[in-house]
């Protein structure tokens, strides 16, 4: 006879404080609730609690001892998420605090996945994934419509016996068919993605002090331009960074067979940056998201091949089918989604076009854990 899968548990926690905008909550429990009973969950598949206050959060975690963790409601981005105090107003809790609570269930009742479906939750994402295996936060607003429609896939993955990983990506994908230009707001973290890049440190060629003096200068120029929106000063510094991390001089190139086994560290922490200053617009991961839906996942790039076009067309790259030079690019948010960045490709060595697409192959890698280093 089969094997009984063991169902997850599910807890809910959802807030809708007075004074903000009013969020469609309980037809994301009616839709998640249907999903799930769909794959069998029974007539009680999830544990939900509305209006949450923060001190029902620690009552509803014991009573329910959930595999997933689920909020939905508002975000405010490095303020915490949004919920309710005793008089119903708005009460923020930051990432830091929900992260020491599942530090503490983790002793016991350990939580494998955290959903934070909330506008600007990916501040508080970042802050939780060393104490969760699976956590996704969102990287920019996100509409009701989109909010649902990610729920909707991505329960309906999970109701189907899938890894959390494939029911992000199912996620993401509903977004898409319905139409709707935010499936790229979703991020997924792992634990394991940031315990590979702990790591890894120790097998970085070793700088001298001088050396890693300058890099965590460097490194706190960049996010002060990220944060001012220089994206030109920031794009250029990006690959100053990822040069010294190789110890090459500046104004060298990264060369190709480079950026294949590039350090997942150095990529991640860049690629994060990226993100977070540009609410989810630019980054390597944006790029790999769009070089994976043109079918490039896996595959080697060819010189100027049509696939190679294609992703250059979207992120604006092109323009009347010939690749613009440096001095033409948009360093604007109204750029094209993945437009940044851009400044190292220029010396990718032997600049082949479409060779720019490498780097989405190596993050693709990194994140999924083909390759710790």
């Amino acid at each position: 006879m089969p094997t009984e899968r063991a169902l997850k548990k599910v807890l809910l926690l959802t807030a809708n404080p007075k004074n903000t905008h009013p969020l469609r909550l309980q037809e994301e429990e009616r839709l998640i609730k249907e999903q799930l009973r769909l794959a069998g969950y029974g007539e009680a598949p999830i544990f939900s609690s509305g209006a949450t206050r923060p001190r029902d959060i620690q009552q509803a975690m014991l009573d329910s001892r959930p595999q997933i963790l689920h909020f939905s409601g508002h975000g405010a981005s490095g303020g915490g998420l949004a919920f309710e105090d005793e008089a119903g107003g708005m009460k923020l809790v930051s990432g830091v605090a929900l992260g020491r609570l599942l530090e503490i269930f983790s002793r016991r009742y350990p939580v494998e996945c955290v959903l934070l479906n909330a506008c600007f939750s990916r501040t508080q994402a970042e802050e939780m994934v060393p104490f969760v295996d699976y956590i996704v936060g969102m990287s920019d607003e996100i509409g009701d419509e989109a909010a649902i429609e990610f729920t909707v896939g991505f329960y309906k993955a999970l109701g189907a016996d899938e890894s959390y990983e494939f029911a992000y990506d199912l996620g993401c994908s509903a977004i898409q068919l319905a139409g709707i230009p935010e499936h790229l707001v979703p991020v997924l973290m792992r634990r394991a993605d940031l315990q590979s890049a702990e790591e890894e440190g120790a097998s970085l060629p070793e700088l001298s002090s001088d050396e890693a003096k300058a890099l965590d200068t460097d490194w706190t120029k960049l996010e002060r331009f990220l944060e001012a929106g220089w994206w030109k000063e920031a794009d250029i510094l990006t690959n100053d960074i990822m040069l010294k991390i190789l110890k090459r001089r500046e104004g060298d190139w990264i060369r190709d067979e480079e950026l294949v086994g590039f350090p997942c560290s150095t990529l991640l922490r860049v690629d994060q940056l990226w993100l977070k200053y540009s609410y989810g617009r630019f980054g390597f991961s944006v790029q790999k998201a769009i070089w994976n839906a043109l079918g490039g996942i896996g595959t080697i790039p060819k010189a100027d091949g049509d696939m190679e076009r294609q992703f250059g067309d979207r992120v604006g790259w092109r323009q009347n089918e010939e690749w613009l030079g440096y001095h033409d690019y948009v360093f604007d948010l109204v750029a094209a989604p993945g437009h940044l960045p851009r400044y190292l490709y220029n010396h990718s060595f032997g600049w082949w076009l479409g060779r720019s697409c490498l780097i989405s192959t190596r993050l693709e890698e990194c994140t999924s854990r083909q390759d710790p280093t």
